[in-house]
């Protein structure tokens, strides 16, 4: 598991995925920060975090497209369906640390608050919590549906259509 979970981590930081996924997060999250905590008149960052999630949905398939997509399009699939299960958690680790490394950088916003006012820190720790395991689950989801394809762009599309029915339904 060790060795998977450093090639997929290597492979986010060596292509541009990665960085696509930290820089887009950081940008939209600090654009709801700025509506609603600074321009607005109250200090609510867990209600930054819960507008982030909405599309966070939409930022998953980036960092699960190429999860097993890209295995089976190399060819390189049966040397992981005879392997033990551990090859599937050194991929869904190695992009839920992806996640958080962004969590710990987008840390920053309630530091920001601190120095402004003082914010509720159990209340920022508890909806970073709840945001880590949302986004668990939805690298689990992405994860699965690159399993099921061969193509990253249908695995990305489909993972985007499973977000945006879920966000429907929610």
């Amino acid at each position: 598991m060790n060795a998977v979970y450093k090639k997929e981590l290597r492979a986010y930081f060596y292509s541009p995925i990665g960085y696509a996924f930290i820089g887009i997060f950081m940008l939209m999250l600090g654009v709801i920060f700025l509506v609603t905590n600074i321009s607005g008149s109250s200090a609510d960052y867990a209600a930054a975090l819960s507008g982030a999630s909405s599309f966070f949905g939409f930022l998953v398939p980036l960092l699960t497209m190429r999860s097993f997509a890209e295995e089976r399009r190399t060819k390189t699939d049966q040397l992981l369906l005879t392997s033990p299960v551990r090859i599937v958690l050194g991929k869904f680790f190695a992009a839920v640390t992806v996640l958080a490394i962004t969590l710990l950088l987008s840390f920053i916003y309630p530091v920001i608050l601190a120095i402004l006012g003082s914010p509720s820190w159990g209340e920022i720790i508890s909806a970073y919590v709840g945001f880590l395991l949302m986004g668990c689950a939805s690298i689990a989801i992405g994860i699965m549906i690159s399993a099921a394809t061969q193509s990253q762009v249908v695995a990305a599309v489909v993972t985007f259509g499973v977000f945006f029915m879920l966000l429907m339904t929610s």
